[in-house]
């Protein structure tokens, strides 16, 4: 059998299609195969590099996903519990329903983050609000009591007053989200 045409001494190392041989010039050979070598910036430290940016990226958006999947979760949650309670008062004469779709502003009108969920004491009654925090990086929940609240209508919408402040908010300790 005979082997695939062989090197001229000093030729380059180019595949032989690329100088104009095919296979088909030659009968019978026989297919050896070699092995490509690696681009430089793919050897050693830099392969490394590259795997572990890449680990990294997977690891973060899967974080990402689980953080959103609980987010998910707990609006489904919220919107389930507003629907079922009803039109009636549950704090401050606002619905369940009209509680979540109220803003926490300062007392200088400043948007301080949204409420996520109405959350009810061992007398089932209002005590807290499960509160997104605007302006910070990821995503961070805090519990903010309802006692100190004050509803304030603004055209069509229904906004909760704090007295509290932007630093008072973000010294609340942070309450994490159920993985799902």
């Amino acid at each position: 059998m005979k082997t695939a045409p062989q090197e001229p001494h000093g030729a380059k190392s180019q595949p032989l299609l690329q100088r104009g041989v095919s296979w088909s010039d030659h009968d019978d050979f026989e297919f050896r195969r070699v092995e490509p070598e690696l681009d430089p910036l793919l050897k050693g430290q830099d392969m490394r590099i590259l795997i572990l940016g890449a680990g990294a990226a997977l690891f973060l958006a899967a974080c990402d996903s689980k953080q959103e999947a609980a987010e998910d979760r707990m609006e489904r949650a919220a919107e389930t519990s507003a629907t079922v309670a009803g039109p009636l008062p549950a704090a401050l004469g606002l619905s369940e329903a009209q509680l979540l779709d109220a803003d926490i502003v300062g007392a200088d009108g400043k948007d301080l983050g949204d409420v996520s969920q109405v959350l009810r004491g061992a007398d089932d009654k209002v005590d807290r609000l499960l509160v997104e925090l605007e302006g910070v990086g990821p995503d961070r929940y805090v519990h903010v009591p309802v006692q100190g609240l004050k509803p304030i209508v603004r055209g069509g919408d229904t906004d909760l007053e704090t007295s509290m402040t932007k630093a008072d908010l973000d010294a609340l300790p942070e309450v994490k989200l159920p993985a799902p």
